[in-house]
């Protein structure tokens, strides 16, 4: 049953926020001030008995960790009580060891990983893990790279690129929005969950949204595909969403540029979207020349302008000022990053020493 945000203060919002994404128990907030009845509580009823955790749980390993955390947490807050720890959280935290230990030493499996945010605009139709809050749950990638890709886990640029669109939501309601490179399906949840709270109102003055999620590798896709049909998300009731195979290399290439050309066609976007998309330079040109054959057959058909909203993260200096330098040629690029500081809307760590650059770009007029 979805409960009240009001009746998980802090610090239980972050710790729910924390074990829902993985987050490294070093950084889920100290109990130590907490009485034990109220940390018994939430962690049997508003975690362990959480219908939603229970139907898309934390990795295996992460929540052996976490729960050896949460009983160690509970017996220090004991103090001595009249109270008891439920057999259920020990049984949980024994069941998970059972089932480590028989899986030796095979690489973890993919995992549900659920990102979490405020919004008093939550489908009330759909089961939420909590009321008032809503979600991304995605099967995530325990590796960084599986089976020859990176594409199948959330990188940090979507997450500050997601809380871009949270602050200026009406750059993708009622618009038709192109993700390149889409990965495991994050930013496509976070969009299509923006869009759904445009409303009938909405969709009738500023046109019908729709979504299109591309991205070369057939298993990104697949994977993409899995997740944004989970019932869980806002992205499973969307009347117009498609993931769709789309190869940046072809606007090179006489013999393909056709096929390309013809699904940009049909795409027909107003807003493009891009997250982590520049960490090879051997693809810089081609992924600008991909954008600038979307601009210029957008403009071409219809008179608009295409945006695109491209967030970065930097690796590698010379390979950020090469994908600058070539898009120059072509398009012309705003460096909005100040409208990344101060955000935090998700919960979940950042590195401080990675940089994220967020681009407005557009055709060069």
């Amino acid at each position: 049953m979805a409960f009240d945000p009001s009746d998980v203060r802090e610090p239980f919002f972050s710790v729910l926020c924390g074990y829902v994404s993985n987050v490294p128990l070093r950084l889920i907030p100290d109990l130590a001030s907490i009485s034990f009845e109220e940390a018994h509580n939430f962690f049997l009823n508003r975690l362990l008995l959480n219908p939603h955790v229970q139907a898309y749980p934390p990795a295996e390993r992460y929540q052996i960790l976490f729960w050896k955390w949460a009983i160690e947490t509970l017996e220090s807050l004991l103090d001595e009580q009249d109270a008891e720890i439920d057999d259920r959280l020990y049984n949980h935290l024994v069941n998970l060891i059972r089932c480590s230990s028989s899986s030796g030493t095979n690489p973890p499996s993919a995992s549900y990983v659920t990102y979490l945010w405020k919004s008093s605009e939550t489908q009330r139709q759909r089961a939420s893990i909590c009321a008032g809050v809503a979600n991304a749950t995605l099967l995530e990638s325990r590796t960084l790279v599986e089976r020859g890709t990176t594409g199948l886990t959330t990188w940090t640029a979507s997450i500050s690129l997601a809380e871009f669109l949270f602050k200026h939501s009406e750059l993708v309601q009622g618009k038709r929005v192109l993700e390149l490179g889409c990965g495991a399906g994050f930013l496509g949840i976070v969009v299509a969950t923006l869009q759904q709270r445009c409303g009938i109102a909405r969709a009738k003055e500023h046109g019908r949204p729709s979504l299109w999620l591309t991205d070369v590798d057939s298993n990104v896709l697949s994977r993409c595909q899995d997740n944004i049909q989970l019932p869980c998300n806002a992205s499973s009731c969307h009347p117009d969403v498609h993931c769709a195979k789309l190869n940046w290399m072809d606007a090179n290439n006489p013999a393909a540029r056709p096929s390309l050309e013809s699904t940009i066609c049909t795409v027909n976007a107003d807003v493009i979207i891009g997250a982590d998309i520049v960490f090879d330079p051997a693809i810089i040109p081609a992924l600008v020349d991909t954008m600038s054959l979307i601009m210029h057959s957008g403009q071409s058909k219809s008179g608009k302008h295409i945006i695109a909203y491209i967030a970065l993260t930097v690796r590698n200096e010379e390979t950020l000022s090469r994908f600058v330098h070539t898009s120059e040629h072509s398009l012309e690029l705003l460096d909005i990053s100040t409208e990344l500081v101060g955000q935090g809307i998700l919960a979940v760590p950042r590195s401080e020493d990675q940089e994220i650059r967020l681009y407005r770009i557009q055709r060069r007029r």
